[in-house]
């Protein structure tokens, strides 16, 4: 056997071991989820569901993977290489997927730049449009989870057991989140603190890479922002101004799901914005888990968040929905790309 076919092999194995890892770790955490709300009642809901909420939820779930593949689009057409928007489709779709079942979320964005210069771009090009999605997204996830705790401070401390970690886990996030920003406008800052031991040993066992590799991808990373940023700035604002709206609607689509998964098997009157100042909130609290997919966790999050306004067997038969429309939907339609890539390589 070849050493390229080795390698190959070997990356393939890994790809299967982590996808693995991230469906057990998953479904782990919804059988425990279940088995604490009554198994027997979670699983009655499911006769009563109301279809017009799921078709709802579908849509949002589905709608979310659309709009970041139009924002593909648009930042390609931007860059003066417009790709065609099956492939920004597809581009999207094999980022969720991959980012689904690799820690920390980490390997999406790499893979995504891949494909890109798969389809012609150039390394520059690819980086600044996958950079600046991600600047937008986080920047516009953190903005919602800090107005969320603004808002509905006292509510998410009273969450059971949580409360206190989803405040303590949102304030983190943002200051992080400003912190970034100042390393994006600092690079030789950056290269310094993200190569800090505290720092940088962490993320080299969680993600497994060699050192040396590992030092040269955060600089390049924290470039790669730095540029896209001012790329887009110099070249065209009314197209950051575009990309923010259309990730504000991406967001927004998926903060909307765990309203639409209640309501799903919960007829009754819920509060809309509470429980989308809660679910911003809980997205911040588990956006740093090393987790793939943040399995394990959010699972209890969400059961824990929701209970005190609906019934636990309705919550968790809400986890189980939820976790199907937003993570395992991904692996999946990832799966079919990528059978369907392959034959067409083949």
């Amino acid at each position: 056997m070849s050493i390229g076919n080795k390698n190959l092999g070997d990356k393939k194995s890994a790809q299967i071991g982590r996808f693995l890892i991230a469906i057990v770790i998953g479904l782990s955490a919804i059988s425990l989820v279940v088995h604490f709300a009554g198994a027997s009642n979670v699983f009655k809901n499911f006769k009563r569901m109301n279809f017009q909420w799921a078709v709802y939820l579908f849509l949002a779930s589905v709608g979310r993977i659309l709009v970041d593949s139009l924002r593909t689009y648009y930042l390609s057409k931007v860059s003066g290489y417009e790709i065609k928007y099956s492939k920004a489709l597809e581009n999207s779709i094999f980022g969720s997927y991959i980012s689904a079942i690799t820690p920390f979320s980490a390997g999406g964005q790499p893979f995504q730049i891949w494909h890109l210069t798969r389809l012609g771009l150039n390394v520059g090009e690819a980086s600044m449009i996958v950079g600046i999605k991600f600047i937008t997204s986080f920047s516009i996830t953190v903005a919602w989870g800090f107005i969320g705790l603004l808002t509905y401070r006292k509510e998410i401390l009273n969450i059971p057991y949580i409360g206190k970690i989803f405040v303590f886990g949102t304030i983190l996030t943002v200051s992080i989140y400003i912190f970034f920003l100042f390393m994006i406008l600092n690079p030789k800052f950056a290269k310094v603190i993200l190569t800090s031991p505290i720092i940088f040993y962490p993320m080299k066992f969680f993600l497994r890479k060699d050192k040396d590799q590992l030092k040269e991808q955060i600089t390049q990373k924290v470039e790669e922002y730095k540029n896209a940023l001012l790329y887009f700035w110099k070249s065209s604002k009314g197209s950051l101004i575009c990309n923010a709206i259309l990730s504000f609607i991406m967001i927004s689509l998926t903060l909307s799901t765990s309203y639409l998964s209640i309501k799903v098997f919960y007829q009754s009157n819920i509060p809309f914005f509470e429980i989308i100042g809660i679910q911003s909130a809980l997205n911040l609290v588990v956006y740093f888990m090393p987790s793939p997919g943040s399995s394990g966790g959010i699972e209890g999050a969400f059961y824990l968040a929701y209970s005190r306004f609906v019934p636990k067997d309705i919550v968790a038969s809400a986890v189980i929905i939820w976790r199907i429309s937003t993570y395992y939907l991904s692996i999946l339609l990832g799966i079919l790309i990528a059978v369907k890539y392959i034959k067409t390589k083949a």
